[in-house]
């Protein structure tokens, strides 16, 4: 995609993304693949831990595809819950492709 669609789709991203510690958001880029073409990232393989969070792959993954989400609580337990930002993801890329008129179709991965 040129340069304008792929800034117009890292910021409707970077808007929709869950907002715990900021470091996934801040891991959203686009990235130049050559002279005219550019993708967006999520997500990284860093390792980096912002405020206690890694925005690795994974877990932009987990917060996109995971309907339950799981948390164990000081005693042991653990605690499912409903993913709130389930397709958070699919659903800004499908309305970026309604928003600027494209025929696409769209791969996930």
């Amino acid at each position: 995609m040129d340069f304008y669609l792929a800034q117009d789709l890292a910021v409707r991203l970077r808007d929709a993304c869950p907002y715990r510690s900021g470091a996934l958001r801040m891991s959203i880029s686009r990235v130049q693949g050559t002279e005219n073409e550019y993708v967006i990232t999520i997500g990284n393989n860093q390792g980096k831990e912002v405020n206690g969070c890694c925005a690795t792959v994974e877990y932009a993954a987990i917060t996109n595809f995971n309907k339950l989400l799981y948390y164990k609580k000081k005693n042991g337990d653990i605690i499912s819950y409903n993913n709130p930002n389930y397709h958070w993801v699919n659903k800004t890329v499908a309305e970026w492709v309604r928003a600027n008129k494209l025929n696409f179709t769209i791969k996930e991965e």
